[in-house]
């Protein structure tokens, strides 16, 4: 599923991006590591926003919900994502602000994916939902020292409700056609 919806998202931002800056032929977002396994530049071409997966937690918030229906299904594993937007304009830092302020932008004024707002989105991703992760400094050079690039412009969001499930059943529960009861008098 995660493969799903970030192209998804990330062609909305560009679209929001080109509107923005009046540029239309080329995308601004990329959906790639930044570095490869060793060390050079993943993605080709200058002058992009890199979106890159940093992290996967499991959301616990439905943990109490029992599972309803005729069958017995394991209820969808709900994850939280994390992702990296950091901007490569080499030489030029002002574009690399400027573009950052617009990713932020568009996350400010669409905190929240739907499939009516969000055509596209594949079956069960009902509502994912968007805010910014706060990464201290000491967090911030552990994130850059493991990805293995030098610190650029970035903003580290949070993608909340993403859905995972096979839809396997597990037991099925028979059908109620009725009720059996069977009077007995008083014997008082």
């Amino acid at each position: 599923m995660i493969h799903k919806v970030l192209p998804i998202i990330v062609d909305e931002l560009n679209a929001y991006l080109k509107q923005a800056t009046s540029r239309t032929p080329e995308d601004w977002i990329v959906l790639s590591d930044i570095v490869d396994q060793t060390g050079s530049v993943a993605f080709s071409g200058k002058n992009k926003v890199v979106c890159m997966l940093t992290g996967i937690e499991q959301e616990r918030s439905n943990f109490n919900k029992l599972p309803t229906g005729p069958a017995l299904r394991n209820l969808p594993i709900y994850l939280n994502i994390y992702l990296l937007f950091a901007a490569y304009f080499p030489g030029s830092y002002e574009e690399s602000l400027k573009f950052i302020s617009l990713v932020i932008s568009f996350f400010q004024g669409k905190q929240v994916f739907t499939p009516q707002n969000t055509p596209g989105l594949p079956p069960g991703a009902d509502k994912i939902t968007v805010e910014i992760t706060n990464l201290d400094q000491q967090a911030q050079h552990r994130l850059w020292s493991a990805i293995g690039a030098k610190m650029m412009p970035s903003i580290s969001m949070k993608l909340r409700m993403i859905p995972i499930t096979t839809d396997q059943i597990l037991t099925e529960i028979p059908e109620i056609t009725g009720i059996n009861t069977i009077i007995t008098p008083d014997k008082n």
